[in-house]
């Protein structure tokens, strides 16, 4: 008897050191998301962008890796979230933040000095650190654009001939290492941009091969890795008025994007992402696929045939058919809902819900927004796709 009162009293003891350090050390729990404003990268990502995760974002040049991470910083400020986007790249300009509609969020200490997004433009990792330490823990979304483009102090004094092997790599292991822990603590999304590039295998034989750069680290840290590339005639184009008289000219691009490793979601199933140049991330080409996957749209040559509900459309060209569904995509939404909603996979995933909710202010237009309107459709589309 008395070693059983013993054995209760421990472990009252071990529950109450547990219940205080859980107060500064984070258990398990129910997954938190935030969209992203992307149905196609919610649905990747299990429901959006899972609070406290590093997300390496891995893609060609040209791609729109930036344009993409744009959309999403607009996406948490919409639902009143804040933003630290560091540019170590120095391409984010003024124009692209207005053509994206963030203009009216970016913070200036003059004209909006409670704008949730947060812009700096950065050199080297120390610049970083400095930023990181004093805001990390004061916003919702951290995003590196990109992890190839940070400078080490070493490297930055240095001469462009010396040889600094793995310098980058080692830096950047340490540098996820000290943001980690804290960002899990503070619920805190990283978002980090990196590159594929080609490797010459080193071997007789060895052909070349994509990778990530950066090394090891940046593999291993990341809770997901996504992994973008252009898709097979992964060019939107539209006929415009040139210099050399009336040609064709892309506007965007499609691109076939899945996750290398993701601990929300099934890994390595491919999606189709169209990021329009300058605007952001379409969502109206996403309903355009999963229609077409459905049987709901067919085409026939450059024409494409529409059977939703009761109504029948004949549209020449993909981008007409996208204004189309642009249109009319209030009954777009239903008709998916009805059919068992935008999901990941069809038999297992829960479906993506593409309504409002009026507890996130302006919600109602994460998915709505007219990425492809106006000029992108001011021409017919004569050609076969």
């Amino acid at each position: 008897m008395g070693e059983s009162n013993e054995t209760s009293t421990e472990l009252k003891e071990l529950f109450k050191d547990v219940k205080e350090l859980s107060k500064t050390y984070k258990s398990l729990g129910k997954a938190e998301f935030v969209k992203s404003g992307s149905i196609v990268l919610d649905a990747l990502l299990g429901g959006g962008i899972p609070k406290g995760v590093f997300i390496l974002w891995s893609a060609e040049n040209g791609c729109g890796k930036s344009t993409g991470a744009l959309h999403i910083a607009r996406a948490y400020c919409m639902q009143g979230k804040k933003v630290l986007y560091l540019d170590y790249e120095g391409g984010v300009n003024e124009n692209q933040i207005e053509g994206m509609g963030l203009k009216q969020y970016l913070y200036d200490s003059e004209t909006n000095s409670e704008g949730p997004f947060i812009l700096f433009q950065v050199q080297t990792y120390r610049d970083g650190e400095a930023v990181l330490d004093k805001l990390m823990s004061k916003v919702d979304l951290v995003v590196i654009d990109s992890m190839t483009a940070i400078l080490t102090e070493k490297v930055k004094t240095s001469s462009s001939e010396d040889v600094l092997p793995g310098i980058d790599a080692r830096v950047s292991s340490t540098f996820m290492k000290r943001y980690k822990a804290e960002a899990i603590r503070q619920g805190v999304s990283w978002i980090m941009i990196n590159q594929i590039r080609t490797k010459i295998g080193m071997s007789f034989g060895q052909q070349t091969y994509d990778d990530e750069a950066g090394g090891n680290a940046l593999k291993f840290y990341p809770d997901i890795r996504l992994r973008m590339k252009k898709a097979f005639k992964g060019s939107l184009e539209r006929e415009e008025e040139t210099a050399n008289g009336k040609q064709k000219v892309p506007f965007g691009a499609i691109c076939t994007i899945y996750a290398q490793k993701n601990r929300y979601e099934r890994p390595f199933i491919p999606l189709n992402l169209s990021i329009i140049f300058g605007k952001g991330i379409s969502n109206e080409f996403a309903y355009f696929d999963w229609l077409q996957n459905e049987g709901s749209i067919k085409k026939s040559g450059a024409w494409y045939n529409i059977s939703i509900n009761d109504h029948t459309e004949k549209i020449q060209g993909q981008n007409n058919v996208v204004e189309w569904i642009q249109s009319n995509k209030v009954e777009i939404k239903s008709y998916i809902d009805n059919k068992g909603g935008y999901k990941l996979l069809v038999n297992s995933s829960e479906p993506i819900d593409m309504h409002v909710d009026d507890t996130i202010g302006e919600s109602s237009s994460l998915y709505d927004e007219d990425m492809v309107s106006g000029q992108e459709f001011t021409t017919e589309e004569n050609s076969e796709e």
